[in-house]
């Protein structure tokens, strides 16, 4: 029989009838099989949480940090409490760790999701305003992303979510976005007109099955709608959407290491009442790991495009987390149907340095590889959202004479 079992487990009887002390002896022999938060998708819970509990897989019982991490998430999320049960694993000498949340009020949270400079696209702003309550979370945000994709897209957009239905495996979401676009004179120069909209509207549903832990699989509908630039009916963009998601992190004595990948495909259909036909391939993933001051992180981006698509669909880099110190009209005005990118940077205490290499191209071209190399600091700046900053300077290094860019912003 486990050693302890309920809240924090503190008051738990010795099985063997000895002082507290035999009693953490015996504990520590356990091997922590698994941790799951109960009604885990009614929260969202900070990176460094996140770190914490799966660090904590794989290693030996030790209620001292289960109370010190149940502590820190009644305080995260404004919690009445947080109780640790402990159960029986699926093997002998392994228990498994489920962590109780008591939120018995309703939440409120206003956060800035991105918020940047950047030297050659100028502002890019979101806010958000998010209202909790039990599963179920609304969300109303306005924007102005000139960052992103080749169009700057501004307007609102609004989201139900049920984030646990059934067993808690299951999320719900339904997302409406109405945008207005703006853009860039090199993209006009080179677009055929009936390519460009001046506004685009989007409905999606979507429901979210949690596979195992760190893995997830999404499938949705989305259902965008363009007014064109010149006079004409709206044009539909319908397709199917599906991603597969990875996440997984490992706290080590000495180094800290986590992965992250997603594979997602959005499949236009005419028969879904769709003006396009297309398929939308996108991966990427990013390998992170810090050692005491000191972090290095890998990241990958691949995508194709197979058919006609629009433009919101099209692949652009020479922004501020792809090929840095480009710019991406520059690259390519019209973006490309193809795109790969890759990236390697080094980080001590508050500054980084980071290389960049890709292209973007259309299917039957040929790629045109670019590289760039840039310097900043980061760090963290307390308070809305996720609260990391920074300062970066890049150049691109293979053009004959380099224009520096800026970046300067949050979360991004």
């Amino acid at each position: 029989m486990l050693a302890a079992c309920g809240a924090l487990a503190e008051n738990s009887p010795d099985p063997g009838g000895g002082n507290a002390a035999d009693q953490v002896n015996v504990n520590s022999r356990y091997t922590v099989e698994s941790i799951d938060v109960a009604g885990q998708h009614d929260y969202t819970l900070s990176k460094p949480i996140l770190d914490r509990l799966n660090g904590m897989v794989g290693s030996r019982l030790d209620f001292e940090a289960l109370r010190s991490l149940a502590g820190t998430i009644t305080r995260e999320l404004h919690a009445r409490e947080v109780a640790v049960r402990v159960m029986r694993g699926s093997e002998p000498e392994y228990v498994r760790v489920v962590l109780d949340v008591n939120d018995g009020r309703s939440r409120f949270d206003v956060s800035v999701p991105k918020f940047l400079w950047n030297s050659s696209e100028g502002w890019t702003a979101e806010g958000q305003a998010t209202a909790t309550q039990g599963g179920t979370a609304m969300s109303f945000g306005l924007l102005s992303n000139g960052d992103d994709l080749l169009e700057r897209y501004a307007g609102f957009n609004a989201s139900l979510q049920r984030r646990s239905l059934g067993s808690g495996k299951v999320q719900f979401a339904l997302v409406f976005e109405d945008y207005h676009e703006e853009w860039n004179r090199a993209t006009v120069a080179a677009a055929e007109p009936d390519l460009l909209y001046r506004s685009r509207r989007n409905i999606a549903p979507e429901v979210t099955f949690v596979l195992s832990r760190g893995i997830s699989w999404s499938a949705g509908f989305s259902s965008e709608a363009m007014q064109p630039e010149a006079a004409g009916a709206e044009r539909y963009a319908n397709a199917v959407t599906s991603t597969v998601r990875y996440n997984h992190s490992v706290e080590g004595s000495t180094l800290d290491q986590a992965v992250e990948a997603s594979y997602s495909l959005r499949a236009a259909e005419r028969g879904l009442g769709s003006d396009y036909n297309y398929r939308r391939h996108h991966l990427k993933a990013r390998y992170t790991a810090t050692h005491n001051r000191q972090g290095v992180e890998v990241g990958l981006e691949a995508g194709a495009v197979q058919g006609i698509a629009p433009m919101f669909e099209r692949f652009a880099l020479g922004n501020s987390t792809t090929l840095q110190g480009f710019d991406k009209f520059s690259l390519d005005p019209l973006g490309g149907n193809r795109v790969v990118d890759g990236s390697l940077g080094y980080r001590y205490r508050a500054m980084r340095v980071f290389y960049d290499a890709g292209s973007v191209w259309d299917r039957g071209g040929r790629p045109a590889p670019q590289q760039s190399l840039g310097v900043g600091l980061e760090g963290n700046v307390g308070f809305l959202g996720n609260n990391e900053f920074l300062l970066a300077l890049a150049f691109p290094l293979n053009q004959g004479h380099p224009e520096p860019m800026f970046v300067a912003g949050m979360n991004f």
